[in-house]
């Protein structure tokens, strides 16, 4: 006879069995999936956060129930401050400042900044109507005297850039010296902590609350950013620098306290570096930065050729001589795309006479390669 009960004893407990078999499998899988996020978020916690990272630049941080937070602000300040004291230099004139051979280092005529390993100097004149220009033609009446060690270093030759707002001076010296970093101007970020510094190791906390880009159609041969700061600078700041917390060269300030970001002038002083001359190219291009417009004919992003109903490109200019026309879309040039980050001048800005580019433009609906080699 057939055992009803034995055999549905037989059956619960293999279905029991099987349950607790894929139960098992089950955990172990889940297990698998979720433990190294787990793991990285208790590290995540545990772990200090580096806000100056630039991991944290354009991430919106939020910290729930925090159990300790530490604000270090203060200490990077300070490690900022020790940093520039041996970039930032003054420059003195010999009859003025000595004393028995001695150097009385204040009264400074401007401050400058060593920005190669080499030992060239920047000078900031910025709009400065004061600009000694006699150190142009008696440089053995000048020196320049490092904040940090006070060494006093002979100036071996100056160069004159300054309808640029640039003037660069060597340093006589077999040292070797740190060379500077600059900050792009697409890793400037609103809010974003900055520095100003002189000679007389006066340092000021800022933040950044604007770019300004300037009118809706610029003009690519006279074109500059502008900085605008949460605080007003003091009038000792006037032809000074601005550093980012990590102390990277960010900014100029003018005699007249505007700021620039330095990625305006870098092809100047890369070109000055590289050839010990600044070549300005003409390209002729008045534009309109798509970042601002909402058009449903038009990308979201580039360089509109566009001057309002005239014709947008200058005649014999270098846009003109690589066939760019009145109403073309620049996307790209070589691997910078113009975007909410980078306008056309600032990418612009990336190159120097003897760079080769190719720029990619949206004309028609189709995509043109134009290539060019800067001479």
């Amino acid at each position: 006879m057939f055992n009803f009960k034995k055999t549905n004893w037989k059956r619960s407990l293999f279905i029991i069995l099987i349950a607790l078999v894929f139960g098992i499998l089950g955990g172990l899988i889940s297990t698998f999936y979720l433990w190294p996020n787990i793991l990285n978020s208790n590290n995540f916690l545990s772990k200090e956060i580096n806000l100056n990272s630039p991991e944290y630049n354009s991430a919106n941080l939020v910290i729930q129930d925090p159990k300790k937070v530490y604000i270090s602000q203060d200490l990077q300040v300070e490690e900022s401050f020790n940093y520039l004291n041996e970039a930032v230099v003054g420059v003195f004139s010999k009859t003025k400042n000595t004393l028995d051979g001695n150097y009385v280092m204040t009264g400074e005529l401007m401050s400058g900044l060593i920005i190669s390993s080499d030992g060239w100097v920047l000078l900031n004149v910025l709009n400065d109507k004061n600009f000694d220009k006699n150190i142009l033609k008696n440089t053995d009446s000048y020196v320049i005297i490092s904040k940090k060690d006070k060494k006093v270093y002979n100036i071996e030759t100056i160069s004159d850039f300054s309808d640029t707002g640039l003037v660069f001076a060597k340093i006589k010296s077999d040292n070797s010296f740190t060379t500077r970093n600059f900050v792009n101007i697409s890793d400037l970020r609103i809010g974003q902590t900055l520095l100003t510094y002189n000679f007389s190791s006066e340092i000021g906390i800022n933040s950044l609350q604007k770019i300004d880009s300037g009118k809706n159609i610029k003009f690519s041969d006279d074109y500059r950013n502008s900085l605008i700061l949460s605080n007003p600078l003091s009038k000792s700041m006037a032809n000074s620098f601005l550093f980012s917390l990590n102390g990277d060269l960010l900014g100029l300030i003018d005699a007249n306290l505007n700021a620039y970001p330095i990625h305006d002038f870098r092809s100047n002083v890369f070109s000055f570096l590289k050839n010990k001359e600044i070549t300005n190219f003409s390209w002729g291009i008045y534009y309109v930065d798509l970042n601002n417009i909402a058009s449903s004919n038009l990308p979201r992003y580039g360089a509109w050729v566009f001057n309002n109903g005239a014709e947008a490109v200058v005649a014999d200019s270098l846009a003109s001589k690589l066939g760019i026309k009145t109403g073309d879309v620049i996307t790209k040039i070589n691997n910078y795309e113009i975007n909410n980050y980078n306008n056309l001048n600032d990418v612009l800005n990336n190159f120097i006479i003897g760079d080769s580019l190719s720029i990619f433009v949206l004309r028609d609906g189709a995509t043109l390669e134009l290539e060019t080699d800067l001479k």
